[in-house]
């Protein structure tokens, strides 16, 4: 029974300090500017994205939502594999294209996520639309 004790306190010794390390493993965002028009420009830059242990591409979902209403939008990246920054333009007109209708005013919440790699990235961030 000791001994059963003992292994068990062992195993549990060993997986406590590889699950603290993967805390500090998490992606991040930055969104610039935090306050803004109707017609700027967001930057969304997410840092520190996981890399997949396979090798494979992973797929970045982006939720923006303007608080208090169902508006916004899910942007699905998939990133090259060994990539691990990403910038999202969001609100910007491409040459060529027809202008976007500008932005409802009010605070709009930015969610980051690996869908398919569970626990690895979630961020969240918020930006201001102001008249």
């Amino acid at each position: 029974m000791r001994r059963l004790a003992v292994s068990f306190a062992l195993v549990l010794s060993l997986l406590v300090p590889a699950t603290a390390s993967a805390v500090n493993e998490h992606c991040t965002i930055d969104i610039s500017p935090t306050v803004g028009s109707p017609t700027d420009v967001y930057q969304i830059a997410v840092h520190n994205v996981p890399v997949d242990p396979d090798g494979l591409s992973i797929e970045l979902r982006t939720d923006i939502r303007r608080l208090g209403s169902r508006e916004g939008s899910i942007i699905f990246a998939f990133l090259v594999p060994g990539t691990t920054e990403v910038v999202i333009e969001y609100n910007r007109s491409w040459p060529g294209e027809d202008p976007l209708p500008p932005l409802a005013e009010g605070r709009y919440l930015v969610t980051v996520s690996t869908p398919h790699l569970h626990g690895a990235c979630r961020a969240t961030g918020s930006f201001v639309v102001e008249a």
